[in-house]
């Protein structure tokens, strides 16, 4: 189930982290709790608590002088814009065509 998965993701995240959440792991490691926090998010996207460890990451990762991966970059950009979607009481973060606002065939018509 979705639930699983996601709660596999964020333990797994949890572990590689450990009790210092991160400030001795290898870059590597790093990296791969980040990867964990996606694939968590991507399932769902509206866990406040696996978006502040991914920004706890990122921090972590900054600081030594590292980026995560830019594929993974992308996809967090895009979680954390979905997720503040999410907040605003939004659905969707795709724009609102004018077929779905207006009649427009009718207004053309």
């Amino acid at each position: 189930s979705p639930e699983f998965q996601a709660a596999v993701h964020l333990r797994t995240a949890v572990q590689i982290l450990g009790q210092d959440e991160g400030e001795s792991a290898t870059t590597e490691a790093l990296n791969e709790a980040y990867r964990h926090l996606i694939l968590a998010l991507d399932i769902y996207p509206d866990d406040k608590w696996a978006h502040e460890q991914l920004e706890n990451v990122t921090w972590k990762l900054t600081r030594r002088n590292q980026k995560p991966p830019p594929d993974l970059k992308r996809k967090a950009d895009f979680l954390a814009a979905k997720y503040q979607e999410i907040k605003a009481g939004r659905k969707s973060v795709l724009v609102v065509g004018a077929r779905d606002r207006w009649d427009v065939d009718a207004v053309v018509a």
